[in-house]
């Protein structure tokens, strides 16, 4: 009927809804993780620095250059690996909360078919006694 495909349209809109928020809100923790890995990493980096400096008051600019030049791509790789980590998460994180919604409707259309053909049968059996008892 109209009203059951509506009702299963509107049903269909609100899973896409969830799925959607559902992955935003995982995405956002993902990014928020991330941000904080990335502060972590600077700190790690400037901390580095200071110790490289304090340790070797007597390096001259160009040795103390070249150990944190090591330190900053050290960072620099650690903040890439993590942004690519966070990129997977996100997008598993999308997959799965797309795959649920797609899951669930799908369950719901096969549940509104064996519906549909159990309502056809039971209408073609009383058609069918009905014109047994005409006969």
């Amino acid at each position: 009927s109209a009203a059951a495909a509506a009702a299963r349209e509107a049903q269909e809109v609100h899973l896409v809804q969830a799925a959607r928020q559902e992955a935003e809100a995982a995405a956002g923790q993902v990014r928020a993780d991330l941000e904080a890995k990335l502060t972590a990493i600077e700190a790690a980096k400037a901390s580095a620095e200071a110790a490289a400096r304090e340790a070797n008051p007597r390096l001259s600019d160009v040795e103390l250059e070249k150990t944190l030049e090591s330190a900053r791509v050290s960072a620099e790789e650690e903040a890439e690996a993590a942004r690519q980590d966070a990129e997977v998460a996100i997008a598993r994180a999308e997959t799965a909360a797309w795959a649920k919604a797609m899951a669930t409707i799908g369950a719901a259309e096969a549940q509104a078919d064996a519906e549909a053909e159990a309502g056809a049968s039971e209408a073609g059996a009383s058609e069918t006694e009905a014109a047994a008892e005409a006969a």
